[in-house]
C-alpha cells in the first residue's frame, strides 16, 4: 500500500521575545543572515513558496519580509560598526551589493551620510555616558 505524503499546512511563525521562530524552532533572522537577507533564500531554506513566507512574516510582524530584513540588517551594520568594523567590511559581512547600497540604506534609515553615521557611532563608542539601546 502506497503511503500518502503529508501535506504541510501554511507556514506559522511565533514570536519568542525579540525572535521570530518557525514552529520547529528555527530563527527567521538566523536564516536571513545565512541567506544574505534574500527572501527567496529564506523561503528555500524553509522549503516553502516565497509568497507563503511573505504572508507569514506580514502576519507575525505587520511588515513584509524585505522591510523586516532591512531593519535587522541595518541594526546589525550599526553593531558591527560599534565593534570596530569598517564600512567596506560591513558591506561584505551583511551581503550588501556594494558600498553605495549600504550608504543608501544608512541615509534612508538614519537620515545621514555614511561618513556622518560612522563618525557619530564612533563618537558614541568613546562616550562613557552614552547608553546604547
Amino acid at each position: 500500500m502506497a503511503r500518502k505524503s503529508k501535506k504541510k499546512g501554511p507556514l506559522k511563525l511565533v514570536r519568542n521575545s525579540h525572535q521570530l521562530l518557525t514552529e520547529d524552532g528555527r530563527d527567521i533572522m538566523t536564516l536571513a543572515e545565512q541567506n544574505q537577507f534574500k527572501v527567496a533564500g529564506v523561503a528555500g531554506a524553509l522549503d516553502v513558496p516565497v509568497q507563503e513566507l511573505e504572508n507569514a512574516i506580514k502576519k507575525a510582524t505587520g511588515s513584509g519580509p524585505k522591510e523586516y530584513f532591512r531593519r535587522h540588517r541595518i541594526i546589525l551594520a550599526q553593531r558591527y560598526l560599534r565593534m570596530g568594523y569598517k564600512a567596506d567590511q560591513i558591506v561584505t559581512l551583511l551581503g550588501f551589493s556594494h558600498y553605495t547600497h549600504l550608504a543608501r540604506e544608512v541615509k534612508l534609515f538614519y537620515g545621514m551620510t555614511i561618513t556622518a553615521w560612522t563618525k557619530t557611532e564612533q563618537a558614541r563608542c568613546l562616550d562613557p555616558d552614552y547608553a546604547f539601546g
